[in-house]
């Protein structure tokens, strides 16, 4: 693959159409409506957001990527495993800096003060509405599956936006932010994915599935 897949272009023009339907129609509404529930549902969407929690993925990841590397009889899932940690580094990133540039104020904002808008280059926490980090890392990880393990790419982003929802949930953010995180997501895994097998000339998908030797041991 040489280019972004059918499957993942088409995902992407969902998303570009889900965020603009919802920053204009559903957002505020929405978080109006979820705002009597915050407290009843707060545990169990703690846990779901707690499985998407940017430093617990680019520690698993990271630890997997070094077990890989010394474990002979698992070479090759190195490459795999560093295409998916660089991509989790790489997001993290993006959302530090953006979140500051863009400076999106909070759902909390809008139910306590009736604030919206954007306030640029913000550190202040209340204004870190966007992107968001759990989201960021949930569909960079299922971008990053899916190019690995095409077969399960639908159930990857299904799990990915019902545990990103809990964000939503929690009212830490609004539905635009998830699918504009979503978007963001998807470009960086699969900018990374094209990037590393041009360098390394590794079909992922192909080794993986049909279980080639390591393209190490090929060279």
């Amino acid at each position: 693959m040489t280019s972004f897949s059918p499957f993942l272009r088409s995902l992407l023009l969902v998303f570009v159409f889900a965020a603009f339907l919802c920053y204009f129609f559903v957002d505020y509404p929405l978080i109006k409506a979820l705002a009597p529930y915050r407290v009843a549902m707060r545990t169990a969407l703690k846990v779901a957001s707690l499985l998407i929690f940017p430093p617990l993925h680019l520690l698993i990841w990271g630890i997997a990527f070094i077990w890989a590397r010394f474990s002979y009889a698992k070479e090759r899932f190195i490459l795999p495993f560093f295409e998916i940690f660089v991509a989790q580094a790489i997001s993290v990133a993006f959302v530090r800096v953006l979140k500051v540039l863009i400076g999106r104020a909070r759902p909390e904002c809008f139910l306590a003060y009736d604030m919206t808008g954007f306030e640029f280059f913000s550190p202040n926490h209340h204004f870190h509405s966007l992107p968001s980090g759990h989201t960021m890392t949930a569909m960079t990880l299922a971008t990053s599956l899916a190019l690995l393990f095409p077969k399960f790419r639908i159930l990857g982003f299904t799990l990915a936006l019902l545990l990103s929802l809990s964000r939503v949930f929690l009212l830490d953010h609004f539905p635009s932010d998830l699918f504009a995180t979503g978007i963001l997501g998807i470009l960086i895994a699969q900018v990374t994915h094209l990037v590393i097998r041009k360098i390394t000339n590794y079909k992922y998908g192909e080794d993986l599935d049909h279980g080639n030797n390591s393209p190490i041991r090929n060279r």
